[in-house]
């Protein structure tokens, strides 16, 4: 199996010799027929994952990394070795010959590819409003959906791109919100991309209560939606670099808001009036 994926404008090869790749059309969505890969991931399906020579230089619940990132142990499940910056050996212990391809990117590792190409992940609902991005970050159970689905159905030509989560990055013409394959259990994604305008912290309220924040404030509270590579000191200096440069580029707001149209109402007459 050789399939190849684009993503936020990255390409990953991905082979798996003995595996019957079960597909899934969030995935499918972005398969590419480009060929020219800046990642390769070689996945192998083993008995054993074996041990390690070398120093262990990170551990958490989840990892165990050796000598700075040339093995890294993920729930006792893979093994990631790195054969070169561009090249990864995934081993996978064998429970069956028949795998999801999401679990194939989680197994790969996806965030840290990312990071090291300058790139997040954020804990948030996407949507695209007049050809830009706005994005609704809240830990999972506070009404991200909900507000992507009211601003879908109140405003006409508002697309969700993401239900669950967006990359973020930094191009030549500004802040970039791309769309990924991950979406929870909201099953909605699409490939596309858009500059991004907006990002807006909900909390849920009696009242509609919407505050534009300091980018130091807007940086403190995205933090903590963001997917942290804690192994890596080099990817995590990528991550806190670009949501510094994020969060002073574009308008954050801080929303206590209903799930009702109230809501969208208030929130789409301040974005429109700051464009």
């Amino acid at each position: 199996m050789i399939q190849y994926y684009k993503i936020a404008g990255i390409v990953i090869k991905v082979i798996g010799e003995e595996i019957n790749l079960i597909e899934e059309l969030e995935y499918q969505r972005f398969e590419t027929s480009c060929k020219n890969e800046n990642y390769t991931v070689n996945f192998r399906i083993v008995n054993e994952l074996g041990s390690c020579q070398g120093t262990i230089t990170y551990q958490d619940e989840q990892n165990i990394i050796y000598d700075d990132g040339k093995y890294r142990y993920v729930n006792n499940r893979f093994l990631i070795k790195k054969i070169s910056d561009n090249y990864y050996n995934v081993f996978i212990k064998k429970n069956c010959n028949e795998i999801s391809i999401r679990y194939l990117f989680n197994a790969m590792g996806f965030d840290a590819l990312l990071a090291k190409e300058k790139k997040l992940i954020l804990h948030a609902s996407f949507i695209a409003f007049q050809n830009k991005a706005i994005l609704f970050s809240a830990p999972s159970g506070t009404g991200k959906s909900t507000q992507a689905d009211l601003w879908q159905k109140y405003v006409r030509g508002v697309e969700i791109i993401n239900g669950d989560r967006a990359i973020i990055g930094i191009e030549d013409n500004g802040v970039k919100a791309y769309g990924l394959p991950f979406c929870g259990t909201s099953k909605i994604t699409l490939n596309q991309s858009f500059n991004l305008s907006t990002i807006v912290i909900l909390r849920q309220g009696k009242i509609n209560k919407l505050i534009e924040l300091a980018a130091k404030d807007g940086y403190k509270y995205l933090y903590s939606q963001v997917n942290w590579i804690g192994w890596d000191k080099k990817l995590q200096i990528n991550i806190l670099d670009l949501l510094e440069k994020v969060v002073n580029s574009i308008k954050i707001y801080y929303f206590e808001c209903l799930p009702e149209q109230s809501a969208v109402k208030m929130l789409k007459t301040m974005i429109t009036k700051e464009r």
